[in-house]
């Protein structure tokens, strides 16, 4: 049995079989919706017949639904191509898949979202069932979006349990002016002493919350005795320090390669404008490139908790790119597992 729409037949639970056929199917079918829906356009431009604007909208509410479920089975087939065992044979697979995405009138990258779009069925579903309640017209980008959305949430869930199974108890204290170990990766929060002695928050005032260093204090901890000959640096800074951080990169024997902005997303009170951001500087000392070449963003927008706490979402990215070697955390507030820690329990 078929729902017949001018122009196109949709199959009650049935799809055409092959993908010439289906590209086809698909082709004809937004072309029709596209004509429809100027013929909605038009309806409510002219503000009348309600009667024949609803019908209307199920029939694009039905062309839309019935291309979706085509492009949904190409993405299917054409991810059931099997996979190469060797070189020659992955030319030939590639060469066929391109061969016939080009023979069904699809680009690669279109043929990618239908591949995407059948990876996802429940949110296919999901998407069409909260179009035709919201009198809506499902689309094909608005999936997309929905599983775009559903992969970042997934994600941030991930780092957030890495985040979580960290924090314990795992972690080694250790005296920097007392060992021998040697760090790869070393990560610092220096307690810097500001000249503005305010007592707001965000305005200086820091000596409220932990006891400061003075910058020749900073400089004169063990760093340089504590690295590798091949070893990275991760150093938080505020704006009011970020030229005094450059003497501290000398002082411990590292060089600035690139930075991070943290976005505390939160208002925060500054004298010359709102400072909302603080600066994660990069350094290395000899050669120390990341051991994983992930380009993570340089600006992260994370939402502040206590005064002076960095997110451990900072801590998840470095431990991402720089899985390899020991690694040492100066003023730290917690234990964490694989990492030796010196500073304040807090």
């Amino acid at each position: 049995m078929e729902q017949t729409v001018v122009g196109l037949a949709i199959p009650a639970n049935t799809l055409p079989t092959t993908i010439e056929d289906l590209s086809r199917f698909a082709l004809v079918g937004r072309e029709k919706l596209t004509a429809v829906r100027a013929e909605i356009r038009a309806i409510d431009k002219v503000g009348v017949a309600t009667g024949v604007r609803e019908q209307k909208l199920k029939e694009a509410q039905a062309i839309s639904e019935a291309v979706l479920d085509a492009e949904v089975r190409i993405g299917e087939l054409m991810a059931e191509v099997p996979k190469a065992k060797n070189q020659y044979a992955m030319d030939t697979a590639v060469h066929s898949k391109k061969e016939t995405i080009e023979n069904a009138g699809f680009t690669v990258k279109q043929v990618q979202r239908f591949e995407t779009l059948a990876a996802h069925p429940e949110i296919i579903e999901q998407a069409k069932a909260e179009a035709r309640e919201n009198d809506d017209i499902v689309s094909r980008s608005l999936v997309l979006s929905m599983i775009k959305q559903k992969k970042k949430e997934e994600h941030q869930q991930q780092r957030a349990e890495a985040i979580a199974d960290q924090m314990t108890d795992g972690g080694n204290c250790i005296d920097i002016y007392n060992t021998e170990n040697k760090y790869r990766v070393i990560y610092a929060d220096p307690p810097w002493a500001y000249d503005d002695k305010q007592n707001i928050d965000g305005l200086g005032g820091a000596a409220k919350h932990y006891n400061l260093m003075q910058l020749a204090e900073i400089c004169n901890l063990p760093v340089k005795k504590l690295s590798e000959d091949n070893a990275v640096l991760f150093l938080w800074v505020t704006s009011p320090m970020l030229r005094h951080s450059f003497t501290v990169f000398a002082s411990w024997g590292f060089e600035y390669k690139a930075s991070f902005v943290w976005d505390k997303v939160g208002h925060n009170m500054g004298h010359y404008n709102s400072v909302r951001h603080e600066f994660l500087l990069i350094g290395t000392r000899g050669s120390c490139t990341p051991d994983n070449k992930i380009l993570f963003d340089s600006v992260q927008s994370i939402q502040k908790s206590d005064h002076s706490r960095k997110p451990e979402e900072f801590r998840n990215i470095i431990d991402t790119i720089y899985p390899i070697g020991n690694r040492l955390e100066l003023f730290s507030r917690n234990k964490v597992r694989n990492w030796d820690v010196w500073g304040d329990m807090a």
